[in-house]
């Protein structure tokens, strides 16, 4: 699908707090509000954006915070998910909406499920995309990984040390992307992982082969708006999303037993590597969480990136399970 560069409103709104959150829009109808994951972009969701307005809806991608046009806070307590969710529903208050469906990648599924939970009257759909639903760590989640992954580096332990990760990402962002871009596609080669370093490791890109070229569903001016975009903004807000977990774990302990009860549906990739961590299938049940399933699909071929690597299916699995819930005009 070629993505046509031209028609955004962009807006931000400012919190009561004073933080600003920006995101991008186009189109007019039901809100389909779209949060987009790491290290990405609003951008990673422009093919869906046009799908979207091109089928009646308003389409909205929100700039997380720390990324894009949007404030980046520096405490830690910034991204924890009362946070981000208050973003999400400050985005659709501004945007003229009482409810709205959201669609998550990565972090952005993370934070949308959080929004659902803390917010059940303000969303009426969800979709999830790559990360499926998610139930409370046993314990601390800092130990849990630490006794799952006692002697590798965990991406996600690394980052508990925002100042170390996101110094080593930031000097080279360029390659670091590049690397992620390529390592967590669907073409990633199988005899090793960026998200699981090998014992010993004292960084998260070290021994990773960087590919000659990028991949075949990112062209040369999409890859630099990323580039682009995390350069201006820096590294330390999108990393400091994870230690943030840690943080969610006791400040939302209160909801570990409840559901997710608007309608949900849930798209990944067959290659996403990310779907083995903690020594599991994630996908095997990917939405247990949930009271009201709309489906799960898996498509093959295709690894994390699944919006941009698949735009047109994932658009498509979107369009039918909007006109499936039958949104309100």
């Amino acid at each position: 699908m070629e993505f046509k560069n031209d028609g955004f409103l962009h807006r931000s709104v400012k919190r009561d707090d004073g933080t600003s959150i920006a995101y991008t829009s186009k189109g007019d109808g039901p809100m389909v509000l779209m949060v987009h994951g790491f290290p990405e972009s609003w951008y990673s969701f422009r093919h869906q954006i046009d799908a979207l307005a091109e089928a009646g809806y308003s389409a909205v991608a929100i700039h997380l915070r720390g990324y894009g046009n949007s404030d980046k806070p520096t405490s830690g307590d910034s991204y924890i998910s009362r946070e981000t969710a208050a973003d999400v529903i400050a985005v659709i208050d501004d945007a003229g909406s009482e409810q709205a469906v959201l669609i998550g990648h990565d972090v952005g599924a993370v934070v949308a499920q959080k929004a659902a939970l803390l917010y059940p009257d303000r969303i009426c759909g969800l979709v999830l995309l790559s990360v499926p639903t998610l139930h409370p760590f046993p314990a601390d989640p800092l130990e849990v990984m630490k006794s799952v992954y006692p002697d590798n580096l965990f991406y996600m332990d690394y980052f508990h040390d925002v100042e170390t990760a996101s110094r080593e990402l930031e000097s080279d962002i360029p390659r670091f992307l590049k690397l992620a871009f390529h390592w967590l596609s669907g073409t990633h080669p199988d005899d090793d992982s960026m998200l699981v370093r090998p014992a010993g490791s004292q960084s998260l890109l070290s021994g990773l082969e960087e590919p000659s070229s990028l991949p075949d569903w990112l062209n040369d001016d999409d890859f630099q708006f990323f580039v682009d975009e995390l350069t201006a903004g820096g590294l330390t807000g999108p990393v400091s999303a994870y230690p943030a977990v840690t943080l969610d774990h006791y400040d939302l302990a209160e909801y570990a037993s409840q559901q997710i009860e608007a309608p949900t549906m849930f798209v990944g990739g067959d290659r996403d590597s990310s779907r083995a961590l903690f020594g599991y299938d994630s996908f095997a049940e990917p939405l247990s969480r949930c009271t009201d399933p709309r489906g799960a699909h898996i498509l093959p071929g295709i690894g994390h990136w699944i919006q941009q690597e698949a735009p047109d299916q994932v658009s498509a699995l979107v369009l039918e399970f909007l006109d499936e819930i039958k949104l309100p005009t």
